[in-house]
This record gives structure tokens, sequence and C-alpha cells, in this order.
């Protein structure tokens, strides 16, 4: 069913038509984006099994996590940090990305620098909301949540008529407007 609305609406934007207002919808529980509950089962086989695989997430997660609270983080272990907390349920791993998260999502962090280059890492920002959501606070949700949107709404020239003509916006072959088609998966977390 996704599938067939992604393939609707990459042909109306190619020709160039309005995409229609999708129906609405009843969102389900976290995760919502890319982890299914075949997928989360078969992470946890790997997981029992202490595959190759889940000795490298978890390793890559543990250093993450002694770095304690106030260390400098990396973002790009949030996939790393939320599989396993999805996997484990280690309560440690949903603090971490929490932490990095609220670092990140800060008005100042608008993401628009090198013509919004950066709005392709909303899917890694995305996914820590999402896949932690149940070891994140609720205050977290609020404004993680609420600093996802703002992003989406800043981005977009039907929100922010300033961006109309901007760098990769409209340009359905520039790799800037598919990173800022990241902005889809955090509205379906927000």
């Amino acid at each position: 069913e996704l599938q067939s609305l992604t393939n609707l609406v990459c042909r109306l934007l190619l020709e160039k038509k309005p995409i229609p207002a999708p129906p609405l919808v009843a969102l389900g529980p976290h995760p919502r984006i890319w982890v299914t509950p075949a997928r989360l089962t078969a992470m946890k086989a790997q997981i029992a099994a202490n595959s190759p695989a889940w000795q490298l997430v978890k390793s890559t997660a543990d250093g993450e996590v002694a770095l304690g609270f106030t260390q400098l983080w990396n973002f790009d272990n949030i996939p790393d940090l939320c599989l396993a907390y999805l996997g484990t349920g280690n309560q440690a791993y949903a603090t971490r990305v929490g932490i990095i998260l609220d670092s990140i999502a800060v008005p100042s962090n608008d993401l628009s620098g090198d013509d919004a280059y950066n709005y392709r890492y909303l899917g890694q920002y995305s996914a820590g909301l999402d896949w932690c959501y149940n070891g994140l606070t609720t205050a977290q949700h609020q404004h993680i949540a609420t600093w996802l949107m703002d992003r989406a709404d800043w981005v977009w020239p039907q929100t922010n008529p300033g961006r109309a003509g901007a760098w990769g916006v409209g340009d359905y072959e520039d790799n800037y407007w598919w990173g800022f088609m990241q902005t889809g998966p955090a509205a379906i977390v927000a």
C-alpha cells in the first residue's frame, strides 16, 4: 500500500501535477518507520545468536553509552543505539539517544546551512525519536517532535514562501530535494 502511494506521488511530481491530500489515518504505536514486527523478530534472533552484525551494533552502542552524559556525542551512532534499545530494552541506549537528540533539537540548529544539506540526517533523528520512543520522556517526545515539524515547515515553500526557488526545492532529480523528503518520515514519527 505504501509502495503504491509512493509510486503515485513520484508520478505526479514528475508530471508536475498537484499531489492530493492523503486520507487521514490513525497511526499505530511506535516504532512507525522502517521497523516492522518481522524485522524486530529477525533482529532479536540475531541478538540471541550473537551474530557478527549484532556484535558490531552492540559495540558501537556500548561505546557511545560509555561516553557518559556530558561528553561529546556522535549522531551517526543513533541508529545503532536505537537498534540496541529495540532489541534489548536496555534503558541506557534510549537515554543516550535522548541526550543526543536534546542537544540537536534546539532552535539555533535550523539545518539551513549549505542550502539545507543536513536535512538528509532527519531520518536518523526521526528514527531516534521513533525507535526509542518508549525510553524517552514525555518532555523529550514533545520537544523533539516539535523541532522535527519546525524543520519540515521551514524547508518547504508551501509553508515557508521564502524558500520558493531555493536550491533543491522542486528539483526531483536533486540530492538535496531527496534529503528534504526525510521530512516525511519525521511527520509520521511526530
